[in-house]
């Protein structure tokens, strides 16, 4: 009995989680542009400005900074505490490409908050899938995760761009 409970569970949650990534996909390609900002230095300043300068255009943008300000930052301009006492989490891509789908955005700008480079991979392929990718540098930082080199880190940053992604940076450490 107990075998046939945990088969039904496994499957349950097969289930579920296939339905997440299918609505999750519709509502990516509802955002007609999704711009993913990485870099080792930069990153929040770049979101924000990013962020401003599409709301100036008149497209309705929602944005999404980590780290210490973890933040969204409204079509309006305005901002809100996303995340409390929680610990960051890589999934929570999901909840806020869920609210920008239902708030009808025209762009959204996501700071990377990934640092081990499958998960930069899963930003790129997955939680975000980016039409744009904004690379603002690679200096040597967080060593254990992403390289001892600005070279491994600028090829391990690089695993955030997706096949057809427009790349923007002014790092040449990139080019390669």
């Amino acid at each position: 009995m107990m075998k046939v409970f945990r088969l039904i569970t496994i499957l349950l949650l097969l289930v579920l989680g296939l339905v997440e990534h299918v609505l999750h996909c519709r509502r990516l390609n509802a955002i007609k542009l999704r711009i993913l900002v990485n870099g080792t230095r930069g990153k929040t300043s770049v979101t924000r400005l990013i962020a401003g300068v599409l709301r100036e255009q008149g497209l309705v943008t929602w944005a999404k900074t980590t780290g210490s300000d973890a933040r969204y930052i409204l079509p309006d301009g305005s901002t809100c505490d996303y995340r409390g006492r929680r610990p960051a989490n890589i999934i929570e891509q999901l909840p806020f490409i869920r609210l920008a789908a239902r708030g009808n955005a025209d762009a959204v700008v996501i700071e990377c908050m990934a640092l081990l480079p499958e998960n930069q991979q899963l930003m790129a392929d997955k939680l975000v899938c980016p039409t744009h990718v904004v690379l603002t540098n690679a200096f040597v930082d967080h060593v254990d995760e992403i390289g001892s080199t600005a070279r491994e880190t600028a090829r391990v940053l690089a695993l955030s761009v997706p096949a057809g992604a427009v790349t923007i940076t002014g790092d040449q450490r990139f080019a390669p």
